[in-house]
This record gives structure tokens, C-alpha cells and sequence, in this order.
């Protein structure tokens, strides 16, 4: 991430890659939820932001981005995306779902169907 040219934050000094969840609030700027919403997995993508996506009135002074900045510019390496679905609606986070391997064809149980699983060690999401 750069502002007026100079680098203010880098992962990769950091030593790890970030890990973001679209559509919660995170310290990082929104406009990287747009740009990560136009992401392939694999792409490389570079986005110039307007204040309103940057850091917004309260800036990011710690890193020299003073209030109401444009111009940060983010470039992103998008590694991987895992999607989680929640399955109750009605109570939102009670049940989260990962899909780990894409089943094939469009075949899922219903009522009073009999089913065989493998239940494995729980890992964590």
C-alpha cells in the first residue's frame, strides 16, 4: 500500500498475508472489498482510492495517511478464497458451512432420505 509514492504498509515485510472477511467491518479500507469482489484467485490487481474508500475522515496516521486522503494506492495478490455460507438465517453465525471439495452433479438428500457419511477430526475455519 502506498501513499504519495512512499510505502506505508507491505505484507510481506509484515511477514504474512492478510486474511479479510468480505462484508465484515475491518480496520482496513472499504475500497478493498470492492476491488477483492472483482478478484480471481490467482490475479494480481492494483486499485487508486478516493477518501471515501481509503481511510475517511479519521485517516491512518500511524502509517502518514492524514484525514480525508485520496490517492492510496492498494495493490493485491489474491491467494486463495474460501466462502462461507450460513445455513440459519434466522440466527446468523450459528451454523457456518465450508466447502472443502465441490461435489459433482446436482443431487442433495432430502426428508427421509438415508444418507452415508464420514464424520472427521473437527478443523477449525
Amino acid at each position: 500500500m502506498t501513499y504519495q509514492g512512499k510505502e506505508v504498509f507491505n505484507t510481506e515485510t509484515a511477514g504474512e498475508p492478510a486474511q479479510l472477511t468480505i462484508g465484515q467491518k475491518h480496520a482496513h479500507p472499504a475500497g478493498i472489498e470492492r476491488l477483492l469482489n472483482t478478484t480471481k484467485v490467482g490475479e494480481k490487481a492494483q486499485v487508486t482510492l478516493s477518501a471515501e474508500y481509503a481511510y475517511g475522515a479519521e485517516g491512518k496516521p500511524e502509517w502518514g495517511i492524514p484525514a480525508n486522503a485520496s490517492g492510496v494506492v492498494i495493490e493485491v495478490d489474491l491467494l486463495n478464497g474460501v466462502q462461507l455460507t450460513d445455513l440459519i438465517f434466522e440466527k446468523p453465525g450459528q451454523i457456518m458451512k465450508q466447502v472443502l471439495v465441490q461435489g459433482d452433479g446436482y443431487d442433495r438428500p432430502t426428508d427421509f432420505t438415508t444418507n452415508t457419511i464420514e464424520v472427521k477430526k473437527k478443523k477449525k475455519f
